[in-house]
């Protein structure tokens, strides 16, 4: 149990190390970007777009794979004890 406890404070620390560190101001940052897109010609702007469909497209296709890995997880988990309640039946 000790291993676990070491773990779990390393990695707390860490999440605590990261958070501080990257921590931003958004609204530093979101003050002026209409302004800055207003100003942008379309080539840049199309680049922008293209970027912004492929990341959303992307996140939809991981999305996708998890609830597939879960929910194959889980039905395996099931099966597997089915099949071992069936095993324990017949002895």
């Amino acid at each position: 149990m000790g291993v676990f406890d070491v773990a779990q404070s390393v990695a707390s620390n860490a999440a605590g190390l990261i958070v501080s560190d990257t921590s931003i101001d958004i609204s530093a940052f979101t003050a002026n970007l209409e302004a800055r897109l207003m100003e942008m010609d379309i080539g840049p702007l199309f680049g922008l777009w293209l970027q912004s469909i492929f990341a959303g497209i992307t996140m939809l296709a991981l999305t996708i794979c998890i609830f597939i890995m879960v929910y194959g997880r889980m039905i395996k988990i099931y099966l597997v004890t089915l099949h071992i309640k069936k095993r324990l039946e017949v002895y």
